[in-house]
């Protein structure tokens, strides 16, 4: 036996290996028997071996027992807190896709674009579910493959919101974040100045600058003046987008005294402060009705695509000029399974050769989604549509009227909330996204034949070859012939004082609107939509006329001067707009 335990000592790699083999020995042996038996034995291992026997016996092992495995619940738990929408966004181009590897083989999933690092993730989890007990490490090896980080190829985005941008900039370009009081960081990061400016339990009035306990943000702001001042910094540069005179944003560099761009900082807070708080409260709202749904309601998030530009295979050099494309309008679908009882996704994806991007151009296709609607459930109560806040399609006077007659027209109720601005990503995107990828993959592998060049090819492809994604085809002459029928509608719907600050629209009756500024406020004001004047002809067409009144006119901005400053030269634009 003691011949086998010398070859096993040899042939062992691990120091935990070799002292389970010594841990065999008998206890008379002294540390002198063992080294001269065993070559390579040290009197630390000896020792060590002596000390684990005694406490666990033979074949011990100096390996430390693995921790408490996380449950089941708990893994799904971290996992489903990656895909939501506020931690995690689906990215819609086309080549946004990563391949999985699961059971059933490999499987392409779109990549979700994980919203901020790692830290804040694990702070934000942490502060969701105090409960659970999960380090930082497994928290973070637990995100799935197709939730990557910013940075990682292909998370080059677009499309995110200014008001967060832009503070967030300035957070960053004064270094705000590296500023210490003693041995204490002042603010972390860009959230910590705005809890700053709040009571220390926030509600509703203390992010809309309502509440009189408030610190506001004269506190803070002489805090960080105080100390940047102390540390010498005389000027700060920092970026900024901006909106020229063409109404073109551009990324523009401003270097400011240290004391404006203290009073630029502050004067931003307050609109992003409540900003941010509709887009949390907005998003939240979601996954609550989501959640909540009953059996015959149905949620809707609607958004337009980019459109799709048809791509060919060997084209020759002039194809490269044309411009022919098919509009995308993607719906994700959720209702309640009455078998189940659990909240199932559905989805209807809308291809069409007319282009324009209109309400009226929506209204059809809504229309062919109600169709879809009632031929695949029995019983509809409601239909609750979610969407962002663009004016030219979806948050205007003439989806309100469309809104208010949905029970007239299609035989079930519905109410409408919005996403905050530049906040509305969401499902859909992935929808049209993956539509696109698949779309452009087939057309690069078929050189010779069956190209898919128009929208009608699209749907034709798409029809028979995306499982799990239902598509619709609508012709432009549809589009046309359904503007024609709305005119006399639109002719009458008046324009809705404050729309863009409302973000919910619920139907008291055909004539009647109640908006409210947040989807779980309980208060609200109700709007009059029969009060209207008929408008002119040529403003129905494209139901642009009234969509951007509330906007604020673009005015030249100069990089390097403080807000309060450029308000003054606001103020001499307007005067001499007035002259002119």
């Amino acid at each position: 036996m003691i011949s086998q335990l010398k070859t096993k000592f040899s042939q062992s790699s691990t120091y935990a290996e070799k002292i389970r083999v010594l841990s065999l020995l008998p206890a008379s042996w002294s540390s002198t028997d063992i080294k001269k038996t065993f070559p390579g034995a040290t009197s630390h291992m000896i020792r060590i071996t002596r000390l684990l026997v005694a406490q666990n016996g033979p074949l011990c092992s100096p390996n430390r027992k693995r921790g408490k495995r996380l449950s089941f619940e708990t893994e799904k738990l971290v996992t489903s807190f990656y895909l939501e929408p506020d931690v995690s966004r689906e990215m819609a181009g086309k080549k946004e896709c990563i391949v999985v590897r699961g059971d059933g083989g490999k499987v392409t999933k779109t990549k979700r674009l994980v919203l901020g690092n790692l830290r804040d993730v694990f702070k934000s989890f942490c502060e969701k579910y105090p409960d659970i007990k999960i380090g930082f490490s497994k928290f973070a090896s637990l995100r799935p493959q197709e939730c990557v980080l910013a940075g990682s190829a292909g998370t080059h985005t677009v499309c995110v919101c200014t008001i967060h941008q832009n503070f967030e900039l300035m957070f960053m370009g004064g270094h705000l974040g590296a500023l210490k009081d003693g041995d204490v960081k002042v603010c972390e990061s860009w959230r910590d100045v705005l809890k700053a400016t709040m009571c220390s339990e926030p509600t509703e009035d203390c992010h809309f600058g309502r509440c009189k306990k408030c610190p506001g943000s004269a506190q803070i702001e002489n805090k960080i003046l105080d100390l940047l001042l102390t540390g010498f910094v005389e000027e700060i540069t920092y970026k900024q987008w901006v909106k020229d005179d063409k109404g073109r944003f551009l990324l523009s560099t401003s270097v400011l005294r240290t004391q404006d761009f203290v009073e630029n900082l502050a004067d931003a807070i307050p609109d992003l402060r409540q900003h941010n708080f509709i887009a949390k409260q907005q998003g939240a709202y979601f996954r609550m009705r989501r959640d909540t749904l009953v059996v015959g309601e149905i949620l809707v998030v609607a958004d337009f695509s980019e459109n799709f530009s048809f791509i060919i295979q060997d084209a020759v050099q002039g194809a490269y000029w044309n411009n022919e494309q098919a509009t995308i309008h993607p719906f994700a679908l959720y209702h309640r399974n009455p078998e189940t009882g659990e909240v199932q996704p559905d989805n209807l994806v809308i291809i069409s050769d007319h282009l324009k991007h209109v309400t009226s151009t929506f209204s059809k296709f809504q229309e062919v989604l109600m169709d879809y609607l009632w031929k695949k459930h029995s019983t509809l109560m409601k239909i609750i549509y979610f969407s962002d806040g663009c004016a030219g399609q979806y948050k205007n006077r003439y989806n309100m009227k469309n809104l208010a007659m949905h029970e007239a027209d299609y035989g079930v109720p519905a109410e409408w909330h919005f996403f905050a601005t530049s906040h509305g990503k969401g499902p859909s995107d992935g929808l049209g996204g993956c539509l696109k990828r698949q779309a452009t993959r087939t057309s690069l592998q078929r050189p010779y034949e069956d190209q898919i060049q128009t929208p009608k090819e699209l749907f034709e492809w798409a029809n028979s070859a995306l499982d799990g994604v239902n598509t619709a085809f609508v012709t432009s002459a549809a589009v046309r012939k359904h503007e024609r029928k709305l005119h006399r509608r639109f002719a009458t719907a008046p324009a809705i004082e404050g729309i863009r600050s409302h973000h919910s629209m619920v139907p008291v009756s055909s004539d009647i609107m109640k908006m409210k500024i947040l989807s779980l406020s309980e208060s609200g004001k109700t709007y009059n939509l029969a009060a209207g004047t008929v408008n002119p002809v040529e403003d129905l067409e494209e139901g642009l006329d009234d969509l951007h009144a509330d906007d604020p006119e673009p005015v030249p901005c100069t990089p390097g001067v403080s807000t309060r400053s450029r308000a003054k030269q606001q103020a001499l634009h307007k005067n001499k707009r007035a002259k002119v």
